[in-house]
């Protein structure tokens, strides 16, 4: 019952107790990035991303790039609610700022209320149980069982890059391909969204505010992260779709 193109969306956000940007409060949601993959009928797959410098409120430009990557067709598919708790979120604080005339606050409001999102949560705590997932459904467990569990998956071109095997021979999870940098002398990875809030941070008034060299590297490490949490996505709905013939 899907509508093409299926787009697969993924957020990044803080909650800081002391704000670094002026106009938040204690421990208020701040949506730092998104990632979405949009699968076409045919297999095409396109993948678009915004990322917050980390100076400004971000609320603005994060809803218009949002706006443009989602268009106005084709299933939403996101994994568990958060998303919507988000977007909701954003929308409360736009009303409360700019009333019922604020534009992006009524297009959130119309996105929400579209259709268009599903959860793939659902799909996986209804009808998906592999061993490898050891009873939990989290996208993080979900996603080596269906790249483990594929016979084709791991040799498809859009996903080749997250294609490792380890020294047992063993396929490895696609969170354990994400780059590892020095970041101002330190090992740094970005494999869990901790470890995003934490980089964003750097970005915004840490090492990366104050070095060009720091900064490049988080955001790459940032965007890689975030990338695959929707390319997840993607393989997760193509294993099950290969597996039930669709």
């Amino acid at each position: 019952k899907l509508d093409w193109p299926v787009r697969f969306v993924d957020f990044e956000t803080s909650q800081a107790a002391m704000p670094w940007m002026e106009g938040f409060k204690p421990f208020e949601l701040v949506p730092f990035q998104w990632s979405a993959h949009s699968l076409f009928e045919y297999g095409r797959l396109e993948h678009s991303e915004w990322l917050h410098h980390g100076r400004g409120d971000p609320r603005r430009e994060f809803v218009a790039t949002l706006r443009d990557a989602v268009g106005e067709a084709g299933s939403v598919l996101i994994y568990t609610d958060y998303e919507i708790q988000v977007l909701d979120t954003i929308r409360n604080r736009f009303f409360e700022e700019g009333g019922g005339d604020d534009p992006d606050a009524a297009w959130i409001q119309n996105f929400l209320c579209s259709g268009r999102i599903v959860d793939q949560h659902e799909w996986a705590l209804r009808y998906y149980c592999h061993p490898l997932m050891g009873g939990r459904t989290s996208l993080k467990k979900a996603l080596p069982a269906a790249w483990r569990a594929s016979d084709a998956l791991d040799g498809d071109p859009r996903f080749l890059v997250y294609a490792s095997w380890g020294e047992d021979g063993e396929l490895k999870d696609p969170y354990q391909t994400l780059p590892e940098m020095s970041v101002a002398g330190r090992s740094t990875a970005v494999r869990e969204g901790c470890a995003a809030m934490k980089a964003y941070r750097d970005l915004a008034i840490g090492v990366g505010a104050a070095d060009a060299e720091a900064r490049t590297k988080l955001r790459t490490l940032m965007l890689a992260y975030c990338k695959l949490d929707t390319a997840a996505q993607v393989i997760l709905f193509e294993h099950w779709r290969v597996s039930l013939g669709l």
